[in-house]
C-alpha cells in the first residue's frame, strides 16, 4: 500500500509582509528622492536646438523663471499640456519656457508651428534622447513640466498632463 504524503505550506508570517512592504516602500521613497534632488536647481543641460546647434542652462536669462516641458507631439497627454500652453501664452512673458522633446525635429517643427509657439518671444525649443532627458531631469516621462523661479529651484513639478489651473499655479509658485 501506498503511503499519501500530504505537504501543508504555511502562509507567510504576518511580520514578514510588513517587512516586505516596508522595504518596497523605502525603495519607492529613495527613487523618487533622487528624482528630486536630480532636478531640485534646474542642472545645467545640453540639447540639440532645431538648427543643430546647443541649447543650454547658459542660453537662459538670469533673474528670470524657467520652465521646462517635455513632450512628444503624437502624445494625446503632451498635447493636452501644449493646448493650455497656448491658452496661457500671454503668462509666459516673464518667464522662459524651454520645450524639450525626443522626436525627430521634423516631427517637432510642424506641430510647435501649428500651435504657435515656434518663434514665439521666450520660448526655445530642442530635441534630445529619452536617455538625456533621464540623466538631467531624472525622468522620461511625456510630458513632464518642471517650473523653475528665478532662483532657478524647482517650485512645481508635473509628470502627466496639466490643465490651464495647473499651468496658472505653476506660473505663480514660480514668481513668488
Amino acid at each position: 500500500m501506498k503511503s499519501s504524503h500530504i505537504t501543508f505550506r504555511q502562509p507567510w508570517p504576518h511580520s514578514l509582509w510588513i517587512l516586505c512592504l516596508a522595504v518596497l516602500s523605502i525603495s519607492a521613497c529613495t527613487q523618487w528622492t533622487d528624482e528630486q534632488k536630480k532636478r531640485q536647481s534646474l542642472p545645467d543641460f545640453q540639447f540639440e536646438n532645431l538648427d543643430g546647434g546647443v541649447l543650454q542652462r547658459s542660453d537662459l536669462p538670469t533673474g528670470k523663471p524657467a520652465t521646462i516641458l517635455f513632450f512628444d507631439p503624437d502624445c494625446s497627454h503632451c498635447k493636452e499640456t501644449i493646448e493650455s500652453i497656448v491658452q496661457h501664452i500671454g503668462a509666459f512673458v516673464d518667464n522662459t519656457l524651454v520645450i524639450v522633446s525626443p522626436s525627430d525635429r521634423t516631427r517637432v517643427i510642424p506641430y510647435l508651428l501649428e500651435k504657435g509657439l515656434l518663434g514665439h518671444a521666450g520660448v526655445l525649443v530642442g530635441t534630445c534622447t529619452a536617455q538625456q532627458f533621464l540623466d538631467t531631469f531624472g525622468t522620461t516621462l511625456t510630458p513632464t513640466t518642471l517650473f523653475y523661479g528665478a532662483d532657478f529651484d524647482l517650485k512645481r513639478a508635473y509628470k502627466g498632463p496639466v490643465d490651464e489651473a495647473g499651468i496658472i499655479e505653476g506660473l505663480r509658485a514660480a514668481q513668488e
